[in-house]
């Protein structure tokens, strides 16, 4: 009976130790878990989100870090391929216009007259032409055939002009030069700005010839070249100082045209705008 009794005993004590050797280790805390790295890849990006930013296409030839994001203040061509390209040029206007052809001497056309306006410039008698008689803007630019037409008004429209009036003519202008140089590409410049000096003047005189107005008759004219369709430079940007006013560096005396310098900037401006893969076949 004592000798049954022990074998039991003996029997449940090998039972409990083996369970106890077998039994998983108790966790003491979740710090003691190791986390598992796991690696989430980025979303591919979607080619056709815009991401508002004003770059050069991508040359699928380039190597790496060459097509980084353009700089702006930069041009994108050559003076080599720019005097190509403003071979079949020509740059319709007023006198800043004026100024920046005679200051820079870049090789294109110019039709432009001090003092010309998007009223006058449709006029018999706005501009000279080649065999000496007067005539329009437009007939002006049907003596000839370009690949370019840069247009750039309204410095002299701002202290009088409703700007319902200067968009109507500023759009029969673009609808004549369709006319006359259909084949060509139509490119509207921005009005350039003015000094804070000049605008802050004008507007204590009682005048328009402000800042403000400028940007106002921008927005109807970026409103307008959408509507028809062609192309919109802001070439203010290449002059336009953090406050939005004309860089008293770029700025003749009176505030508004631009001396040498200031043409320079404006020239380079446009050189950027042009997209190199443009110029196939220039």
């Amino acid at each position: 009976m004592c000798m049954r009794w022990t074998v039991v005993f003996l029997t449940a004590v090998l039972v409990l130790s083996f369970a106890a050797c077998t039994a998983p280790e108790s966790v003491s805390s979740s710090a003691d878990i190791p986390e598992l790295a796991v690696s989430v890849p980025d979303p591919a990006p979607d080619p056709t989100a815009p991401d508002g930013s004003t770059t050069v296409p991508p040359n699928p030839e380039a190597g790496d870090g060459e097509n980084e994001k353009a700089d702006l203040t930069m041009p994108t061509i050559t003076d080599e391929q720019a005097a190509v390209w403003f071979a079949d040029a020509v740059f319709v206007g007023n006198s800043r216009v004026q100024g920046l052809v005679w200051y820079t001497g870049v090789e294109a056309d110019l039709i432009a007259e001090r003092g010309l306006n998007v009223i006058t410039a449709l006029h018999d008698d706005a501009t000279t032409l080649e065999n000496g008689e007067k005539g329009s803007v437009l007939d002006a630019l049907a003596q000839k055939t370009y690949g370019k037409v840069y247009v750039k008004f309204g410095m002299n429209e701002l202290n009088w002009m409703a700007e319902d009036v200067f968009i109507q003519y500023y759009g029969q202008i673009v609808d004549g030069i369709r006319e006359v140089q259909p084949q060509a590409t139509v490119l509207i410049q921005s009005i350039l700005p003015i000094t804070r000096e000049r605008s802050e003047a004008s507007a204590a005189a009682g005048g328009m010839q402000t800042q403000e107005r400028v940007n106002q008759l921008n927005g109807a004219l970026r409103a307008m070249c959408l509507d028809k369709g062609v192309r919109f430079l802001d070439a203010e940007q290449a002059v336009m100082d953090p406050d939005g006013y004309l860089y008293a560096e770029y700025a003749a005396k009176d505030g508004y045209h631009l001396n040498a310098a200031g043409c320079e900037k404006w020239l380079d401006y446009l050189k950027q705008a042009v997209n190199p893969y443009e110029m196939e076949g220039e």
